[in-house]
């Protein structure tokens, strides 16, 4: 009677939605149904990676599918690429030589506060995908959504799909056909205590499989469905996340995301709303340098208290990119060296450095996550700059700087002021300063660092010194050197300080000194061959 009741459930599934399926992860990585039966489902997808199953996916809707956010991850700190994906729609059977619509994905919109999976937290597991349109039919159709929270209750009967696994195994039986299983919902007060995780939200539920069933490796991304006890339809209450270490083992939870806590998430995404989650990029205005220098009303980009860091906080969202990092300090060189970082979170257990930027300069309100740590770009810290140009340049690189003044005068020489004011620009008169405004995104004037400086020296900062004949072969010395951002030769006694500094390539101090030539490294030049 269950096995006929299921079947009956499943084929109603197949004739009402179609879906998207990706991987389930035993450890947070990818599982598949273990002890499942065969059974198609129209809203079921194969997320495609160069044409390779991933994961699974659910079709809502003729444009988009909902997956795991994990399916989509990348570990080398950049976005997704669209043009790596293609859904996979109505081939339940994936051994079969025909059938089936391939569709590519234009589209990916992860949760912007979803931290990967090496970071050993599961929350907001959810990714969106914008496919190329289709056409409803027999075998591809969307499937609804769970709109009542209340429905999330213990002992509610739920069912999950996917092209996963069928068993734990290191060779394990890949079953060519859609895979079903039946599940049940249960506490998070039971799962917290069968699992290490600690849900106390309603962004995440637990089930558990029916006589040792449930997701697998591979499963991740695929849907958990609920049946409308009034209509038996399908509706779509949950994506899935994390299974057990070991497929199928009897009375240990898989967690999926709850897909309806996220529905405004998505659906602003579905209504044409797009989020603001990476550096706009901004259209500067003319960049001849001006002779006149703003007037002291605009402050001075200054470092402040960016030296503090904030232990056990979270800068949620805005990730310009995830990076390896070994402690926080190492961290915060990094987003002082990135051209766009002005804040980031790093967190110790799993070494990740996440750099971020907001448009505002700063970051979205702080919540706590014990083991992470917060702080902010050095990059205003005490820039010193060696001519105007070097000036501009270091503006230009700066997401908040609007315009410089560089002075030239005997008492305030190499001294560069970044400025922020985009409403207005007040000027006046001053001949010992030159003022502009920044590149951003045309090409700055990189004329600064292939000039050298005779007379001036960047003393401290040392990494070592070599014996070179001239000036020329310490600077190409330089630029060979992957470390080297700048350099002092000593005329007299033929020798080149190689030199680096952990924030902007500017020296800490700039001074006159006879018989010496100082400049910059070329590596980042466009140098002809």
């Amino acid at each position: 009677m269950k096995r006929f009741l299921l079947g009956l459930i499943m084929f109603h599934l197949q004739t009402s939605a179609a879906a998207c399926s990706a991987p389930v992860t035993g450890v947070p990585s990818g599982s598949k149904i273990s002890g499942g039966d065969a059974s198609p489902a129209a809203f079921m997808g194969a997320l495609l990676k160069f044409k390779k199953f991933k994961c699974g996916a659910t079709l809502i809707s003729q444009e988009f599918c909902l997956s795991a956010a994990q399916c989509v991850e990348t570990f080398d700190g950049l976005p997704p690429k669209p043009n790596q994906y293609t859904v996979l729609l109505g081939k339940p059977n994936m051994a079969a030589d025909q059938g089936g619509l391939t569709v590519a994905v234009m589209e990916i919109f992860m949760h912007p506060d979803y931290r990967g999976t090496e970071a050993g937290v599961t929350e907001n597991d959810i990714v969106l995908l914008r496919i190329e349109p289709v056409t409803y039919s027999g075998t591809i159709q969307a499937i609804g959504l769970v709109e009542d929270g209340s429905l999330y209750y213990a002992g509610r009967p739920a069912y999950a799909a996917g092209w996963g696994r069928s068993h734990h195994s290191d060779n394990p039986t890949e079953p060519g056909e859609l895979q079903k299983v039946e599940l049940k919902v249960i506490s998070t007060e039971v799962c917290n205590d069968l699992i290490s995780e600690d849900i106390k939200d309603y962004k995440r539920f637990c089930t558990l499989g029916v006589e040792g069933s449930g997701p697998c490796k591979g499963d991740s991304g695929g849907p958990v469905v609920f049946i409308d006890e009034h209509t038996w339809t399908p509706l779509l209450a949950g994506i899935i996340s994390v299974g057990p270490a070991i497929c199928g083992d009897e009375g240990k939870p898989s967690i999926n995301t709850n897909s309806t806590h996220f529905r405004d998430f998505y659906q602003e995404i579905m209504n044409g709303v797009r989020p603001t989650t990476t550096p706009a990029t901004t259209t500067p205005a003319t960049t001849t340098p001006a002779t006149t220098t703003p007037a002291t009303t605009t402050p001075a980009i200054a470092c402040g208290e960016l030296n503090d860091l904030l232990e056990n906080t979270d800068f949620p969202g805005t990730d310009i990119a995830r990076v390896y990092s070994p402690d926080v300090e190492h961290c915060q060189v990094m987003c002082t060296q990135h051209p766009s970082c002005l804040f980031f979170t790093y967190y110790l257990p799993k070494f990740f450095c996440w750099l971020k930027y907001t448009a505002t300069g700063q970051p979205n309100p702080q919540k706590p996550w014990p083991g992470a740590t917060s702080g902010y770009s050095l990059k205003p810290c005490s820039p010193k700059p060696v001519s105007p140009e070097h000036c501009l340049s270091l503006c230009s690189i700066h997401p908040l700087c609007t315009f410089f003044t560089y002075f030239t005068d005997t008492d305030k020489r190499f001294h560069c002021y970044l400025k922020s004011n985009a409403n207005i620009m007040v000027t006046s008169s001053n001949e010992a300063a030159v003022s502009g405004i920044p590149t951003h995104v045309c090409q700055p004037d990189n004329s600064w660092v292939k000039a050298m400086y005779e007379g001036v020296d960047f003393p401290g900062s040392d990494m070592r010194y070599v014996l070179l004949d001239d000036p020329d072969s310490c600077q190409r010395n330089c630029t060979e050197d992957h470390n080297c951002q700048f350099y002092t030769y000593v005329t007299d006694w033929r020798r080149c300080y190689l030199k680096r500094v952990i924030t902007m390539p500017a020296p800490p101090k700039v001074t006159k000194l006879d018989n010496v030539m100082s400049g910059f490294s070329k590596k980042n030049c466009q140098m002809s061959t």
